[in-house]
């Protein structure tokens, strides 16, 4: 069965389907950075794995989508300038 949550990235929010909250997003999140890494400077890194995330975000099998969600948790995802990854949950 999948969860839904909604995800902000910076000032990007999206919606998240599938299980295994938070460490999955941790590690997906960790996954565009190492790319991002390889492709800017340091201080570009969150910007740059945003964008990536958005570009895979169309896709039907990503992880990501753009939107959000009605019903589901939240969590806000903090890229540091070098590719640090925290992932915090959303109080309402």
């Amino acid at each position: 069965m999948s969860t839904y949550a909604n995800v902000k990235i910076g000032a990007t929010e999206l919606c998240v389907t599938h299980d295994g909250f938070p460490d999955e997003i941790v590690s997906v999140v960790r996954g565009y950075t190492r790319e991002a890494k390889t492709k800017a400077k340091l201080g570009f890194i969150p910007e740059i794995t945003v964008a990536l995330i958005m570009a895979d975000s169309n896709d039907y099998y990503s992880f990501f989508h753009p939107g959000t969600v009605e019903f589901g948790k939240s969590y806000i995802v903090n890229i540091g300038p070098r590719g640090g990854v925290k992932i915090h949950k959303e109080r309402r």
